[in-house]
């Protein structure tokens, strides 16, 4: 992946790279969080049950 980002854009790879460092005092890294769809969910859309 690296060398194709490379191909695409010199910047492309450091910035990748970046993404994927878990800052101190996080869990995961900001390329993770931006993969993964969230799982918080407010308590006013909790209401809304389509299988009740």
């Amino acid at each position: 992946m690296a060398r194709a980002a490379h191909r695409a854009d010199p910047a492309l790879a450091p910035a990748l790279a970046e993404l994927s460092v878990v800052p101190e005092g996080k869990r995961v890294s900001e390329l993770e969080r931006l993969r993964t769809r969230t799982t918080r969910t407010k308590p006013e859309n909790l209401m809304w049950m389509p299988w009740a």
